[in-house]
């Protein structure tokens, strides 16, 4: 009887320490953001109100990549452009490790041709928010809120 009790505490500790083992090997090694979230927004919506999809594509995150492309080709085809010489950008809040949210606040005029091909300046001072996403290795826009 004792050679099973043994049996059975020796059975019972081995398949304990695998279930531990198995365990420890499982966790992901947790994703270090590089890079600058805030300078990522400011790339993004200068490249998305210059109309440059290349940068456009590359600053975004996977799930919105289609829809990004077609609205900043629609702004090369208006010739559209952003001045940000008085906005400014940062840190609004860390929502989680890999999302952030920037605040670009100040002015800026952004210019495009108007439907009767002349073209239309607006100015803007209201605050406007970022959301970006650490993404496969990158800083990547996300939406505006």
């Amino acid at each position: 009887m004792r050679i099973t009790s043994l049996l059975h505490w020796l059975l019972v500790t081995m398949i304990a320490g695998m279930a531990l083992t198995a365990c420890q090997e499982e966790e992901p090694t947790p994703i270090v953001p590089e890079g600058d979230p805030v300078e990522a927004a400011r790339e993004f919506v200068e490249a998305f109100y210059e109309g440059d999809v290349e940068t456009c594509r590359e600053l975004t995150v996977n799930d919105q990549r289609a829809q990004v492309e077609e609205l900043c080709q629609r702004n090369a085809t208006a010739l559209a452009s952003i001045d940000l010489s008085e906005a400014e950008f940062g840190l609004y809040s860390q929502v989680a490790t890999l999302v952030v949210v920037v605040e670009m606040s100040g002015r800026w005029t952004i210019a495009a041709l108007g439907q009767d091909g002349t073209m239309v300046e607006e100015t803007r001072d209201e605050p406007v928010y970022i959301t970006m996403v650490y993404e496969d290795g990158a800083w990547r826009f996300e939406n505006f809120d």
